[in-house]
């Protein structure tokens, strides 16, 4: 209850935060006068942070990591908050005191039996270090910055034709002729001379240039090597078990007994200890290694197999160093006699030595021939197919029969057969929101898309054969559902669209500066 209770402040002070500004020398973002200070800045980033980890049980994935682009959200939700609260100033947006009031007393948190208790909230204030007269001037900022949004919202609307087109779009199923010109089709009449090839070549030069490639010998210090020498205590088990227990007890309904899940934990604990003692070895070899250069003697006099690749590049690193931060940047700066620091995956630690090194060049043609004439014959062969499937759309729009023009030209010829459009896809052409996008306004009266498209090595021309019939009565049944759907839509994309407009006019006055790149903070 404890955690709960303290994730329920957290993720709200992270969502209104209490603005404190501050003319601090360190900040990170100025918004008409008013500073995003670094602390600030640092505290919702945690408060983000923790949220995240108490999700997820105290740890947060690599991967997932980089996709939150969490410093970045942080950073932006700040400023957004700024811009919200500069607008609901200039426009004289207040609130009472009694509306916080009524508003704090709503949080279940807060509640005994449904029913507001001010011990209660006093106690869970205070167990989260925040003072009343902080986390009521949050509330306060939250709510005239909610009072703003929903002023904003008010200006979106939408009508009975709107509800309808989304009531057809669900419902609705359409069936097309297919038109596919093979781009292979093209291929035999591109006949390159060896002009044609070597002006290709000066062209496209950057695409066709081989990266720097580099060699490297290291050592390997992975955990396993230590884990046997690593013991761990029952009090350790137990202890580890209790800060993981609440977040299993979230992800699994109920935390499993101590005893089920005991060899994990053991193998956990051993297996971090392990990973701190490879990097402990790790970094005494680099310090010797680094200021002796007697790479191939330390590994012999220490047991340590001196590993060589390959040449390789950047973008193609050795599997072992794939999942190393920083490796590519690290290897590719080494100098002749350099070694890296000490590089950490997420099994165990490396030290790198340059090998030797192959600079970046752009082949000639008597190398690349092969390769220059398949990319010289692909791209000219794309683009006599596209103005093919143009030139007959054309004139299949203009009213000339498509099928023998089709046939002439080698079109493969098909029928997708009845599709709801919300598919998202289009049966023998594949996933396009473009495309389906394109088919709404077809009809017997305008059965073309009009314009071609490439998939799957095909341009493809789609034609209008039929739709199934809507019934009427169908949508009336639903037609305040969809309206009320279609309208929270619409209100948060107007809403953003305003508040995007709003910044943006802002910081062409000068009014927003980003001082510092969050993602190096």
């Amino acid at each position: 209850m404890k955690v709960l209770l303290g994730l329920i402040i957290v993720v709200f002070v992270f969502y209104f935060g209490s603005l404190r500004w501050s003319r601090e020398a360190e900040s990170v973002a100025e918004v008409d006068g008013k500073y995003i200070t670094y602390t600030e800045y640092r505290r919702e980033l945690q408060n983000a942070l923790d949220m995240y980890r108490q999700t997820f049980g105290g740890n947060i994935p690599e991967e997932m990591m980089k996709s939150l682009n969490l410093k970045e959200r942080v950073l932006d939700g700040l400023i957004n908050q700024a811009v919200l609260l500069n607008i609901a100033e200039r426009m004289e947006i207040n609130t009472s005191d009694e509306e916080v009031q009524r508003h704090i007393s709503t949080y279940p948190a807060f509640q005994r039996n449904g029913v507001f208790d001010e011990r209660l909230y006093q106690q869970t204030l205070k167990r989260n270090r925040i003072s009343p007269e902080d986390f009521e001037a949050s509330q306060r900022t939250g709510l005239r910055i909610i009072k703003l949004e929903r002023l904003i919202r008010e200006g979106a609307k939408v009508s009975d034709q709107e509800a309808y087109e989304a009531f057809r779009i669900q419902n609705e199923k359409i069936n097309l002729d297919v038109y596919r010109l093979p781009v292979r089709n093209c291929r035999k009449e591109v006949r390159p001379t060896e002009k044609d090839l070597e002006a290709y070549r000066t062209e496209n030069a950057e695409s066709l240039r081989v990266p720097e490639q580099v060699q490297i010998r290291y050592l390997a210090f992975p955990a396993e090597d230590y884990a046997g020498k690593v013991q761990v205590s029952q009090d350790e088990v137990k202890a580890h078990y209790e800060r993981l227990k609440e977040g299993m007890a979230r992800s699994r309904g109920s935390a499993p007994p101590l005893s089920q899940v005991q060899d994990k934990i053991v193998r956990e604990l051993r297996m971090a200890r392990a990973m701190t003692t490879a990097a402990d070895a790790a970094k005494k070899a680099h310090d010797i290694i680094y200021q002796e250069e007697n790479f191939d003697e330390y590994a012999k006099k220490n047991g340590l197999r001196v590993h060589t690749t390959g040449f390789f590049p950047g973008g193609n690193l050795p599997a072992e160093f794939r999942p190393v931060k920083n490796a590519a940047e690290e290897i590719f700066a080494l100098k002749d006699r350099d070694i890296t620091p000490v590089l950490s995956g997420p099994r165990g630690h490396y030290l790198v030595k340059l090998e030797a090194r192959k600079p970046s060049y752009v082949p000639g043609l008597s190398e690349a021939r092969a390769r220059i004439e398949e990319k010289y014959t692909e791209d000219r062969a794309r683009a006599l197919c596209q103005k093919t499937a143009r030139e007959i759309l054309e004139q299949a729009r203009k009213g000339e029969d498509i099928r023998p023009l089709a046939r002439a030209k080698g079109m493969e010829v098909s029928e997708t057969g009845l599709f709801p459009i919300t598919a998202g896809a289009v049966p023998r052409v594949g996933t396009s929101k473009e495309i389906v996008e394109a088919l709404l306004p077809l009809s017997e009266k305008n059965p073309y898309v009009d314009q071609v498209f490439f998939a799957d090595g095909h341009f493809v021309i789609l034609k209008y054969k039929g739709r199934t019939g809507l019934d009427p009565r169908g949508f009336e049944s639903r037609k305040a559902e969809l309206r009320e759907r279609l309208l929270q839509m619409k209100q948060e994309g107007y809403y953003q669209a305003w508040l995007n407009e709003q910044k943006e006019r802002m910081k062409k006055e000068g009014k927003i500066t980003i001082k510092k790149d969050a993602g190096s903070l």
